[in-house]
């Protein structure tokens, strides 16, 4: 069964609902493998565009202390300069503000989920814009904002499993400046880095 969407439906029906065993495919090359029983899965399976097979318990992938992505665990990692940012190659352009939730761009200000084709950011007008994905639910835009990649750059802060990679001494991360929609990102950094370097004596 093909959906308007292009997902496709492969498997055992009874009375129109999925029974038995059954594969949903994804335009993106992604595919669930399950097993269902009336319309409800009971099992399941869930395999990346790239191979990598998800796990519902005990899932560590790209966690610490082994942080790859699953093209570096197959390809090897690259050398310094040239690190991946995300799996999916070539890097997505994200603007400023805006975040890469694997399937298109989250702007926090629409609220919308929509197409990389959008190379910079627009103000989205609902129910015009065809390249519009998703408008995700509140828990939903949480979850992108504090798991997704930003399109832009600030200091983390303090993690205290790093302390290994730090010198004696403590710096006062507090004080660091909270990027602002006044400030281009990737260029107020620069501003503070000599600064906040000297502090922790690595300049």
């Amino acid at each position: 069964y093909s959906c308007l969407s292009e997902v496709v439906l492969e498997g055992e029906f009874r009375d129109g609902m999925l029974h038995g065993r059954g594969s949903i495919y994804w335009p993106r090359g992604q595919r669930m493998d399950a097993v269902w029983n009336r319309g409800k899965m009971e099992q399941r399976r869930y395999t990346f565009a790239d191979g990598l097979s998800y796990r519902e318990n005990d899932w560590d992938y790209c966690a610490y202390p082994d942080r790859r992505f699953y093209n570096c665990v197959v390809n090897g990692l690259k050398p310094a300069g040239e690190v991946l940012k995300t799996n999916d190659q070539p890097t997505k352009i994200i603007p400023p503000y805006c975040y890469d939730t694997g399937a298109g761009m989250f702007d926090p200000d629409s609220n919308c989920v929509t197409s990389y084709r959008n190379c910079k950011k627009v103000k989205i007008s609902l129910g015009s814009d065809k390249d519009v994905l998703k408008i995700p639910t509140a828990i939903e835009s949480a979850w992108i904002k504090n798991n997704c990649r930003k399109g832009w750059s600030e200091p983390t802060g303090h993690q205290e499993w790093l302390h290994e990679y730090w010198q004696s001494g403590t710096a006062d991360f507090a004080t660091l400046p909270h990027v602002s929609q006044d400030d281009e990102a990737g260029i107020w950094w620069q501003r503070y880095k000599y600064k906040y370097f000297k502090q922790l004596k690595i300049m």
